[in-house]
């Protein structure tokens, strides 16, 4: 009888594909961002896609999901360590558009409770596939971050303040990252100040655009 061979194992494998489709989404998102009613389907969309990624692999592999940054270990550390940090650019973006003109309205609370859903798969792709994958590829830490802000930055071209923002976002993100290993916290914070920063800096409604709804 034949001795069965087994295919052997790639390593590599796994995460270049993982790359693949984080470089993918993040070239669909380029290119449907100039359009509101496209790129709130690609939100919903990638949203569902990568959830149902995730979820895939937590019934394969519970511990995939931890190494990712879907765990409590590190929350209480990294909430405690970015917390203030977002308590103070929020601030300063609700202080620049009530010196504006800009005020609160209601449909805020749209996106304060769904942005941070967007925000926690962002998180993902950037860290926990993008610089994860750089990270245990051997890559210096500082050139990670600087690899990371800049991917991060980029993807949002070509809205200047989004792409400062972003940029700013990853430099400080992917060090607290590299160093907690969670995702919870980045991506909740994220969601929030990205609504800080439409409504109080941009002046701008996502939702009320996409839908083809005038701003109050």
């Amino acid at each position: 009888m034949p001795t069965q061979v087994l295919a052997p194992s790639i390593p590599w494998r796994r995460p270049i594909l993982e790359l693949g489709a984080v470089t993918a989404t993040a070239a669909a998102h380029l290119a449907l961002t100039s359009r509101p009613e496209a790129h709130l389907a690609f939100v919903v969309t990638a949203v569902l896609g990568w959830g149902a990624y995730t979820a895939h692999a937590a019934l394969r592999d519970r511990e995939r999901l931890r190494s990712w940054g879907f765990t409590r270990k590190g929350l209480v550390e990294s909430f405690a360590v970015a917390t203030p940090l977002a308590l103070i650019v929020g601030t300063g973006m609700i202080g620049w558009g009530r010196l504006s003109g800009v005020g609160f309205d209601a449909w805020m609370l749209l996106p304060l409770a769904l942005y941070p859903i967007w925000g926690v798969i962002q998180q993902f792709l950037v860290q926990g596939l993008l610089v994860k994958n750089l990270d245990e590829a051997g890559v210096h830490p500082g050139a990670v971050v600087a690899l990371a802000a800049v991917a991060f930055g980029l993807v949002h071209w070509p809205y200047p303040v989004l792409m400062a923002a972003t940029f700013g976002l990853g430099l400080v993100f992917t060090p607290l990252y590299l160093r907690f290993r969670n995702l919870w916290a980045l991506g909740l914070l994220h969601g929030w100040l990205g609504t800080l920063l439409y409504q109080f800096v941009l002046n701008r409604h996502p939702i009320h655009e996409a839908l083809g709804i005038a701003s109050m």
